[in-house]
């Protein structure tokens, strides 16, 4: 099946680069895949990845999901997962990809290292997205997560990472280092850490987040036409 899916993403393949990354990545198994629809299960994480033509191809593989969240796109597949799971969706976000192959230059790239789990606290003193800290222990378990130390001090100016569903983000820099370029810089050592790894870096930014919006296109990113959104049960 995993053909046929590469097959279906190559029709829009900006908007599909979450899907056919997590295969890739081996991050997803394809429950179904055909000309009308694919449907991914990321079992580890427990959400679907959901894309179809039509309502009538979503409904079918609604039944499928038995989850409680689902990265969905297609405006038929977005009104079945409301009209047929009743799920909620959230905020649109466009989906930004970086398709080149050539690693980008970034500077003080000696300061950036990954974080170890004695940052975890001032992690989320600063993050305000995701709050669990056994999330953002995962993450720096996994070696995903990455700090710019101040050469003078040795303190933490700043972080950026994978999340774990291999999109990147998760980008703060503290207040007091801002306006100096440094959230691209490790915007850039993330991208080329993704690149080493044989990845296409990928990422979901909110349609009004203007400010991470330009940053994807000094990154050199390509930004989708269209949006997806991730949906939810009970939100």
């Amino acid at each position: 099946m995993e053909t046929a899916a590469f097959e279906y993403f190559e029709r829009a393949p900006l908007i599909h680069v979450d899907m056919s990354e997590a295969i890739k990545r081996g991050r997803a198994k394809v429950l179904y895949a055909g000309s009308d629809g694919v449907l991914l299960h990321n079992e580890k994480k427990g959400n679907y990845l959901l894309s179809s033509v039509s309502y009538r191809a979503a409904a079918k593989l609604c039944e499928l999901i038995e989850g409680d969240c689902v990265v969905v796109r297609g405006e038929g597949a977005k009104e079945a997962v409301q009209s047929e799971l009743g799920f909620e969706l959230g905020k649109p976000c466009f989906q930004c990809a970086y398709l080149k192959t050539e690693r980008l230059a970034v500077e003080r790239e000696e300061d950036i290292r990954p974080l170890r789990r004695e940052h975890i606290e001032e992690v989320l003193k600063h993050y305000r997205l995701v709050g669990e800290p056994a999330y953002i222990e995962g993450r720096i378990d996994a070696g995903e997560m990455f700090g710019l130390f101040d050469r003078a001090t040795g303190g933490l100016m700043g972080f950026a990472g994978l999340h774990d569903d291999g999109s990147g983000g998760m980008l703060e820099i503290f207040p007091e280092y801002r306006r100096r370029g440094l959230g691209l810089q490790l915007e850039r050592y993330l991208v080329n850490f993704q690149l080493d790894k044989g990845y296409v870096p990928y990422g979901h930014i909110y349609v009004d987040n203007e400010q991470s919006l330009n940053l994807q296109r000094k990154l050199g990113m390509e930004i989708s036409a269209e949006t997806l959104n991730w949906a939810f049960i009970g939100r």
